[in-house]
């Protein structure tokens, strides 16, 4: 009789914990999908956003960028940057900038620090990167998470997976869950 009890209260205790897990998981999945659909919404308003300040006050350059403040030349390099998709080169970089826009290396600095909220380039090609990531993620489900992660421009699944656990608070495999 006692061994009896004690497997039908360990049994119960199971039961129990077993629920407890399964309301919890619950209750996370549906706060993954909030999250999720917030992460998409502002990424597409940011998008519209840009769009419509680029359309109202475009940057023109008439060659000599030492003319332009800190704003307005991050404004015309980051327009061109994100229309050419030059953030999802792998090597894309500093150096790629200095080339494509004929600046000194002190002058990009101060682009990224003084005219942008990234505050450095780093931080401003990880974000393209990860914005990018999040629509793959969403328009093409049947790509493997590695394959987004390369073609988004990091070299490395796991580095892809940190950051953009550090940037959304999930990770792309969760992030994708939600989104179906």
């Amino acid at each position: 009789n006692l061994r009896s009890f004690a497997i039908g209260v360990i049994a119960l205790l199971f039961f129990v914990f077993a629920g407890i897990v399964f309301l919890k998981n619950r209750t996370i999945s549906r706060k993954n999908r909030y999250l999720a659909e917030q992460i998409a919404e502002g990424i597409n308003y940011k998008e519209k956003y840009w769009e419509e300040k680029r359309a109202q006050t475009p940057v023109e350059t008439t060659g000599d960028t030492n003319a332009l403040s800190d704003e307005q030349l991050f404004q015309y390099v980051d327009e061109l940057i994100v229309r050419e998709r030059l953030f999802l080169d792998a090597r894309f970089g500093r150096q790629t900038i200095m080339d494509r826009f004929q600046l000194p290396k002190d002058r990009i600095g101060s682009l990224f620090s003084k005219g942008s909220e990234y505050g450095k380039l780093t931080n401003y090609i990880q974000h393209l990167r990860l914005e990018y990531a999040t629509k793959l993620l969403i328009e093409e489900p049947q790509k493997s998470i590695e394959d987004i992660a390369v073609d988004c421009g990091f070299s490395s699944h796991k580095y892809f997976t940190d950051r953009f656990r550090q940037l959304f608070s999930m990770t792309p495999s969760e992030f994708r869950r939600a989104r179906l």
